[in-house]
């Protein structure tokens, strides 16, 4: 039904994929599996797909025979998605082909942005997970359930539009509408849940897997509180792309986080970090920090945590080492006061996000950080992230400065003299 009716549909997915890979851009199509299929069938369906039209990957849903799939010399390089793998730990050099595809981190990550109970534990457990055996796909919204703009919007699932009495779709959203349900002008709650989408974007990109985006998340696109809405064939799941005309602000800090994450390898490791000094260089290769530096804090009333990243640990491109970063998550309604780690004697501590600055957006570009004047202690304000950034001191420049302002001085004096 896609498919322009003076072509076949066949041979325009072929070219559509064909200028997608041109562009740079892999195609996943997900298959539904009832588990009533013959193995074999299920796999050559997937061959077929991977031989006939050129797709990097299937994402594999319902009852698949993962095992097989997952054994097959054929899809060796083909990347496969299911809920869980049982599978071996790749031997030096192998690719991994196999991806995590769940809601684990969706419910968690969820549960913690709106500042459940018991949070910072699976908190820190989805921030650095990313095993050796398959890949992790993170996302806080998926093409079922609310987007992130209803996730911050809704506390309850609106589905009425579809004719089932609002009995259709999950009951378990784990959102929160940040004291409004639904569409509002206040501009209280307006700032709440644009700061709330920005925590959120920040807690996706700054974990250790795949980040996964939904369309249409990065202009807070929303569906009306609708959490089932394949049926709604309108303007409730269609993606207005205009959209991203008024709500700027927010694209700018996603399109800026993206850049971010990429030109920081710390924030995505070659392997899953052990939060040991393996290198021996002075720091684990990430800690954990409570309000008092090198003392994590996991009781359940807890809402906050501070993650440490040691640079050494990861290459960028130019074989440089990255940066040190320290990320604090405050989860909490209520502002708390953090230590910040020391640093090596040559750096100090910037600030490169802050989700409560909305003047700012959010951020500030790279090279024009925000100076941090108290480089032992600050206080977070209210469900915020904070990520500070280490860069070379610039004490020689200023001494510097106040030698230029002493010869002023006495060169003043001595013309004043003459």
């Amino acid at each position: 039904s896609y498919a322009d009716p003076g072509m076949s549909p066949v041979t325009e997915f072929k070219y559509m994929v064909r200028k997608l890979h041109r562009a740079g851009l892999e195609v996943v199509p997900e298959l539904y599996f009832s588990g009533k299929e013959v193995p074999e069938f299920v796999l050559e369906t997937v061959r077929f797909w991977v031989r006939e039209y050129h797709v990097d990957g299937i994402h594999l849903t319902g009852y698949a025979p993962v095992d097989l799939l997952a054994k097959d010399p054929y899809l060796a390089d083909t990347k496969l998605w299911a809920i869980s793998w049982d599978a071996p730990k790749p031997s030096a050099g192998e690719k991994k082909h196999l991806g995590e595809y769940n809601d684990g981190f969706l419910i968690d990550m969820r549960r913690a942005l709106k500042g459940d109970e018991e949070q910072m534990s699976s908190l820190i457990y989805r921030n650095r997970r990313n095993p050796a055996e398959t890949g992790v796909l993170n996302f806080m919204a998926g093409t079922n359930g609310f987007t992130m703009m209803d996730m911050v919007s809704y506390d309850q699932k609106h589905n009425e539009a579809n004719g089932e009495n609002n009995r259709d779709g999950s009951d378990y959203n784990y959102s929160w509408n940040c004291g409004v349900e639904g569409p509002v002008r206040k501009k209280k709650v307006l700032e709440l849940r644009a700061r709330q989408l920005r925590n959120a974007m920040l807690m996706l990109f700054l974990s250790q897997g795949t980040p996964v985006l939904l369309a249409g998340d990065e202009f807070g696109n929303s569906q009306n509180g609708n959490n089932n809405a394949y049926c709604q064939d309108n303007e409730t799941s269609w993606l207005n792309w205009n959209l991203n005309k008024w709500d700027q602000d927010l694209l700018a800090f996603v399109k800026h986080l993206i850049a971010f994450r990429r030109a920081h390898p710390v924030f995505h490791m070659e392997q899953e970090p052990r939060v040991m000094d393996y290198l021996a260089c002075g720091h684990p290769d990430i800690s954990y920090h409570g309000v008092n530096a090198w003392q994590p804090e996991f009781e359940n009333f807890r809402r906050q945590i501070g993650i440490l990243y040691c640079g050494t640990y990861a290459k960028k491109p130019d074989g440089q080492n990255d940066d040190f970063f320290f990320v604090i998550f405050n989860m909490h309604w209520e502002p708390h006061g953090f230590a910040l780690p020391n640093l090596p004697k040559d750096l100090e501590w910037t600030l490169s996000f802050d989700t409560s600055d909305s003047a700012a957006g959010g951020f500030y570009e790279e090279g024009q950080e925000r100076r941090v004047l108290n480089q032992k202690n600050c206080m977070v304000p209210p469900r915020s992230v904070l990520v500070f950034k280490a860069k070379k001191k610039a004490k020689n420049l200023d001494k510097a400065r106040r030698n230029v302002y002493k010869c002023k001085v006495r060169f003043a004096g001595m013309y004043e003299e003459n």
